[in-house]
C-alpha cells in the first residue's frame, strides 16, 4: 500500500466506542480515535471535517480539531438524514463537490453512512466487522481504490 497517495481524499471515519446509556464516548473510544490519528496524518493536509450531530461522532470530530484545527462544520439533523435515504440528494453532491476545492474531507459518521458511501463511490462493499468502532475508510476519489485503517493494521479494500 505504499504506493496509495490519494490526492484530497475523502475519509470516513466510524466513532468511537461509546456509553449506550449517555452515547458519550467511553476513554477506550477516546483512545481509538487518537491512535487513529497518526495513521491518518500521512493522508491530510488541508481538511475540512463534517460530522453526524450525534454526540458520540461530535466528541469523536472534537478529537481531530484539537491534532488539525481544520474548517469544520456540524451537520444539521435534517440535512443528516439525508443520508438514509436511497438518493443521496444535494448534500451528498455538496460534500463531495468540496474535493474541487483542494480540500482533503473528513466525515465522522455511522457504520451505515460508511458502507453506503463506500459502495456508491467505489462500487465496493466490505464486511462490516471490518469497519468497527474507530476505524477510517480514505478513499481516493480518482482512481476509486480505498484503504481501510485502523490503529492496528491497514487493509485494501478489493
Amino acid at each position: 500500500m505504499e504506493d496509495f497517495k490519494p490526492v484530497n481524499p475523502l475519509i470516513l471515519v466510524r466513532h468511537g466506542d461509546y456509553h449506550q446509556s449517555s452515547g458519550k464516548l467511553s476513554e477506550s473510544g477516546k483512545i481509538t480515535i487518537s491512535n487513529l490519528l497518526p495513521k491518518l496524518a500521512l493522508f491530510i493536509t488541508d481538511p475540512v471535517i463534517f460530522t453526524s450531530p450525534k454526540l458520540r461522532a461530535w466528541q469523536s470530530a472534537e478529537i481531530f480539531i484539537h491534532t488539525y484545527n481544520p474548517e469544520f462544520r456540524i451537520l444539521s439533523l435534517l440535512d443528516y438524514e439525508k443520508f438514509d435515504q436511497e438518493d443521496q440528494g444535494p448534500l451528498f453532491h455538496n460534500i463531495f463537490g468540496l474535493h474541487k476545492r483542494k480540500k482533503d474531507l473528513i466525515l465522522i459518521t455511522h457504520l451505515p453512512v460508511v458502507e453506503k458511501i463506500l459502495k456508491q463511490l467505489t462500487g465496493k462493499e466490505v464486511d462490516s466487522n471490518r469497519l468497527e468502532t474507530g476505524t477510517a475508510v480514505i478513499i481516493d476519489h480518482l482512481t476509486k481504490r480505498a484503504v481501510i485503517v485502523h490503529g492496528h493494521y491497514e487493509l485494501e479494500i478489493e
